[in-house]
């Protein structure tokens, strides 16, 4: 991924301030126009820097200026034929060229020389060599025409500025498309009505924190006519497909139509690609009266669960974990299993003293492990170091959840102590005897869950959290 600190901003600009002393403020109307025409190509902002009058009446105006040129993707040189002549400006140029020729995939560099004058013998080789220069000007023996907004050459100044922004605009996609951090995997997130629209901004951006993307990436337009090939080709880059109904009928009368048919195209494709069933949220309150929206919420809850379809009718944040159990984690090596150390640790209450020693005997006879037991609450109640006195060498944690309610797994989940074994790769959950509503619908993205079988402990799913390569005898 690239470092954020080195790609800052997007275009560096190098120039003279002279170049913009004048009643027609060439710079200023050049960087002006050139980001809008970028932003209008690119569909998104930019991040242009320039040093200003300001900036330079400070006293920490030279660490400000190092500061942004290190961490400028794209070098742009408004190039007069006194340029070279301002120190600041050639080692402006001086230490982009060599942050240019310091091989880096990750965050590449470009020089882009604009030429607002005839270049002199003082222009590096380098610059040329580097990348075709645009030329501001035109060539009027025996002197020359300077492109400049407001004189008669406005149509030429702007039409050179159009070309370099349609250059760097294609520069800028790659820039960008490096910047954007890796995604663990794809949710495609149904589009809704208005209704509904900050409900869906709301998981969408809760998904975005946790390096998922989200499909479709802009809303669709359902009268075109390749409406059902980009929802299809949406659902099948998916890896899971979540879908949100409301309990006022919406504004737009198609919405309820297209929602439907998103499900549905969602169920085929995932189960062709043998992935995990739709989730279907349905707000919770009273339910409607007869109708298109009933007809709807009666479909999701007696015909879609048969073909594997979960539906929730809960909170938005509640729904939320259900969403991170099923999403793709990532991959990490599994931690071998020393044999004959502590090195998992598992909590539990005082109260479970007893009912956890299945679970222990199962770690020391079966997979070759030496449990440490830790008292994390005296009868419910938090001891004050919490986890904090699990030991730093132990490569697994196991959270015994027998006789306590589901409020105290939520405590010991959010322990400090538990921060840096949070995951699927280091975290379980056991749940054991005896049964409960609340255990049987449990669902946390912070840790792995293993359910006690109902004839003593699974230790085909303890071994596979463990990472052991033992077999039982």
């Amino acid at each position: 991924m690239v470092d954020e600190q080195q790609t800052k901003w997007d275009i560096f600009v190098s120039y003279r301030h002279v170049s913009d002393e004048s009643d027609e403020k060439w710079v200023t109307r050049f960087c002006e126009g050139l980001k809008i025409k970028i932003e209008e190509m690119l569909g998104e902002k930019i991040e242009l820097w320039r040093d200003n009058v300001q900036l330079r009446a400070g006293d920490e105006w030279r660490p400000e200026i190092e500061k942004a040129l290190e961490s400028a993707a794209i070098f742009l040189a408004i190039i007069s034929q006194s340029y070279f002549l301002s120190e600041v400006c050639r080692q402006e140029m001086d230490r982009f060229l060599g942050l240019y020729k310091q091989p880096n995939e990750a965050t590449p560099r470009l020089i882009f020389p604009i030429f607002k004058q005839p270049p002199t013998k003082d222009v590096p080789p380098d610059i040329n060599q580097i990348h075709r220069p645009r030329m501001f000007y035109q060539d009027n023996p025996p002197g020359y025409d300077e492109f400049a907004p407001g004189r008669k050459t406005d149509n030429e100044f702007w039409d050179a500025l159009g070309k370099v922004a349609q250059e760097l605009k294609v520069q800028l996609e790659k820039v960008h498309e490096r910047k954007r951090p890796r995604t663990i995997g794809t949710v495609y997130l149904g589009e809704v009505g208005r209704e509904l629209q900050r409900e869906r901004d709301n998981l969408q951006a809760d998904l975005f924190q946790r390096r998922y993307g989200v499909l479709p990436d802009k809303s669709y337009m359902w009268n075109a006519s390749d409406i059902g090939d980009k929802i299809e080709a949406d659902l099948n880059a998916a890896d899971l497909c979540v879908h949100l109904i409301g309990r006022t009928t919406p504004s737009w009368p198609d919405t309820l139509a297209h929602t439907k048919d998103q499900i549905d195209r969602a169920v085929g494709a995932m189960s062709r690609r043998g992935k995990p069933g739709p989730l279907v949220w349905i707000q919770p309150g009273a339910e409607p009266e007869e109708g298109t929206l009933r007809a709807l919420i009666d479909y999701v809850k007696t015909e879609l669960p048969d073909r594997g379809v979960d539906f929730f009718e809960c909170g938005l944040e509640d729904f939320k974990s259900h969403v991170v159990s099923k999403l793709p984690r990532v991959p990490t090596p599994a931690t071998p299993i020393a044999s004959g150390t502590s090195d998992v640790a598992v909590l539990h209450d005082s109260s479970d003293v007893v009912a956890s020693k299945a679970l222990k005997l199962v770690l020391v006879e079966q997979l070759d492990c030496e449990p440490l037991p830790i008292r994390v609450s005296e009868s419910g109640a938090l001891a004050p170091e919490g986890a904090g006195k699990v030991p730093e060498g132990c490569g697994h944690c196991i959270i015994f959840w027998g006789t306590q309610p589901e409020s105290w797994v939520r405590e010991v989940l959010a322990l400090d102590g538990l921060a840096r074994y949070l995951g699927r790769e280091r975290l379980c959950l056991y749940i054991a005897a005896p049964e409960s509503d609340e255990k049987a619908n449990f669902v946390t993205g912070k840790a792995r869950t293993i359910r006690a079988a109902s004839a003593g402990t699974d230790q085909a799913e303890l071994r596979a959290f463990l990472g052991a390569k033992r077999t039982s005898p």
